[in-house]
């Protein structure tokens, strides 16, 4: 006891001596009880599942990022969704530690570096931001501190400061390539508004030259090459610069939304004015730029993702609240309530934001439930969750269990699975070779769609491929956003098309085996028309194999201003046959170009496998694109008509 009493008093001088901050104490409690989350993902069957245990699969066995495996996350992506493989969980919480102490050490320097805020004042402040920090959504969890860190070496330590902001954006760009993005375009924004030539080309230097060193240290230690992380940055470039026109979504109250965020910008912009020279002009510059950033994140799919905005938000009005804190405190509460009172509207009108919210504001605060850091302490809790998990994942894989006809058949050799569910091949244990866009709705450019219908024409590809069918649609050839799985990546279709044959169908799935010879003749263009938008055209008939259709149109300056500052408008395609039935589905803008198999139409998995079987479908009558919005900013529609004929060998010759 007199050891234990010795022990607490030196401590308690060290404390009064300030050899011990209770401000540094104080917060990093904080911090590890509030940012620290230890989430572990099930394997489970659907879109997202799959694709999280894709990424912790393709990282733990070191398969080629940019080139043989191409997603929206990079190979440090299981650090934020983390599969219980390998030894994941362990990095896992090794860098959610590194993170929350950072976070913290960071929050500290930002608090103290504002002169108006001292004593008690210090403590408020930081349990405030680190609490708004625990909000954000995913990565931008991650991006919060950033910003921090970038206010704070406009001021004082620039050149270590910078350093460390290139390292983080070079890590960034490895985790999430849209992560590492923003954080470019928020650093060189906030950089240009210093108005220092000097300074700004040493600051610009400094952190290109500390970035381009974490990139090539990190992607080493991911098992890549140099010449790899060229084509992880050409397709990354690829999967950004297509996502607003492929991937826009919205609901009926939109406009609501929208309404209610740029209220909430013209509040901000107003305390900006109000605040004057209080505000440096570098400082407005990093809080617009990480706004326009976060609201492109939340608009271009205007589902559950405005909370992203939402939530950044609020980061930025207690960003701005700590900064007015000298002479404007009263006019400053008033803005900073009117803002939350808005951001928090615009998810109250979204009826999938809405639940999000309620669920967000008290995540937090799960330790007290026996979470997150109270599970890694405790003596038995990370076992505990590890069961836990893994008995729903155990539950999920026998609902992906494969009948016994299909893995008779498939037996040990490559198989991949189409379009997306990916689930199936770790619950099975199957040998995969993997196509390099890993699921269909992401690969939304001609180039994306080019790399897969290659690997599936060469000797690369896998023996088997299984194409699972969803009812998104009600039709079982659905994809997500009304789309239709045929029509994602048309040149892809062609490839499986021609060189896959049917040889075993059960319930919602269909096995196809890879042909020794193509199924189709050479393409020959029919014909190349104009047509106006809204417009039905006559489909060319073909009975001896298949009519598809490329359809491009001008990209105006003010099309690529509306993809750039807010998304693209749907396009559609409307099917009319010989008896009047018609069927609409939306397009992917982009890929249109790249062929789309319009007759014989196949609208149904008994449509594909007819076709697969015998090469027949229902012939379409007439065709006609559906752009009322993108219709007044473009041209007419180019229309390029091509036809493939059958080769003898068109039917599969080995079903089961």
């Amino acid at each position: 006891m007199d050891m234990k009493k010795s022990l607490w008093l030196k401590l308690r001088q060290k404390i009064k001596r300030n050899r011990i901050n209770p401000l540094v104490i104080f917060t990093c409690l904080f911090s590890l009880l509030c940012i620290f989350r230890l989430e572990i993902n099930p394997l489970a069957s659907g879109i997202d599942p799959s694709w999280i245990y894709a990424i912790n699969f393709a990282t733990l066995h070191k398969l080629e990022w940019g080139s043989s495996f191409i997603f929206t996350y990079g190979p440090f992506g299981y650090l934020l969704r983390t599969v219980d493989i390998g030894n994941h969980v362990g990095e896992r919480i090794i860098f959610e530690l590194i993170l929350s102490l950072g976070t913290a050490l960071i929050t500290i320097v930002y608090v103290r570096s504002i002169s108006a805020i001292r004593g008690i004042a210090q403590f408020i402040f930081c349990a405030v931001l680190l609490y708004v920090i625990a909000l954000q959504f995913q990565e931008w969890r991650l991006f919060a501190p950033f910003v921090l860190l970038l206010l704070v070496s406009q001021k004082k330590q620039k050149v270590l400061l910078t350093l460390l902001l290139g390292v983080l954006t070079g890590f960034y760009f490895l985790t999430k390539f849209s992560l590492g993005l923003t954080a470019l375009v928020v650093f060189s924004m906030g950089t240009v508004g210093l108005l220092k030539s000097k300074e700004c080309v040493l600051r610009f230097f400094l952190f290109s030259i500390s970035l381009l060193a974490a990139l090539v240290i990190f992607w080493l230690m991911a098992g890549g090459t140099i010449h790899s992380l060229f084509a992880y940055g050409f397709s990354q470039i690829e999967l950004a610069l297509g996502y607003s026109q492929a991937m826009s979504y919205y609901l009926a109250s939109w406009k609501k939304e929208v309404l209610v965020f740029i209220l909430f910008f013209i509040t901000c912009i107003l305390w900006i004015i109000r605040l004057g020279k209080k505000l440096s002009l570098a400082t407005s510059a990093v809080i617009l730029a990480s706004l326009f950033m976060a609201w492109k994140a939340a608009i271009v799919r205007q589902d559950g993702h405005i909370i992203i905005l939402s939530f950044f938000g609020i980061f930025i009005v207690v960003l701005l609240l700590v900064s007015s804190w000298e002479k404007e405190k009263g006019r400053s509460l008033l803005f900073a309530f009117a803002s939350i009172i808005l951001l928090l509207t615009a998810s109250y009108f979204n009826p999938l934001a809405k639940n999000m919210v309620t669920s967000a504001l008290v995540r937090p605060f799960l330790w007290m439930k026996g979470e997150d850091l109270v599970k890694v302490i405790s003596p038995s809790g990370i076992a505990r969750y590890k069961i836990e998990i893994a008995n729903q994942s155990i539950e999920a894989t026998q609902k992906l269990a494969l009948p016994v006809g299909i893995r008779n058949i498939i037996g040990a050799d490559t198989i991949d699975i189409y379009p997306w569910d990916l689930s199936y091949v770790f619950a099975n244990g199957l040998n995969w070779t993997n196509r390099p866009v890993i699921q269909a709705y992401t690969s939304y450019t001609p180039y994306l769609d080019g790399l897969n219908a290659k690997f599936f024409s060469s000797p690369a590809r896998p023996e088997y491929l299984l194409w699972h069918h969803d009812m998104y649609l009600g039709n079982g050839l659905g994809s997500i956003d009304g789309r239709d799985v045929l029509f994602e990546e048309p040149a892809t279709i062609l490839a499986i098309f021609n060189h896959y044959d049917l040889t075993f169908y059960q319930d919602n799935l269909t096995l196809l085996k890879s042909r020794q010879t193509n199924r189709f003749s050479q393409v020959s263009i029919v014909k190349t028309e104009k047509v106006p938008w809204n417009t039905w055209v006559d489909v060319p008939q073909n009975e001896t194999g298949i009519e598809t259709l490329s359809a491009s149109h001008p990209v105006s300056p003010l099309l690529t201003l509306l993809r750039l500052f807010f998304r693209q408008a749907a396009i559609s395609i409307s099917v009319r046959f010989p008896t009047g039935e018609e069927v609409t589905y939306r397009l992917v803008p982009d890929t249109m170009q790249d062929g789309l198999i319009v007759s014989p139409f196949i609208s149904s998995v008994d449509d594909l496998r007819m076709f697969l079987k015998m090469g027949k479908g229902r012939n379409s009558q007439s065709i006609r694109f559906n752009g009322d919005f993108v219709s007044k900013l473009t041209g007419e529609l180019t229309l390029t008509w091509k036809n493939s004929s059958f080769l003898e060998d068109k039917l599969s010759q080995n079903i089961k």
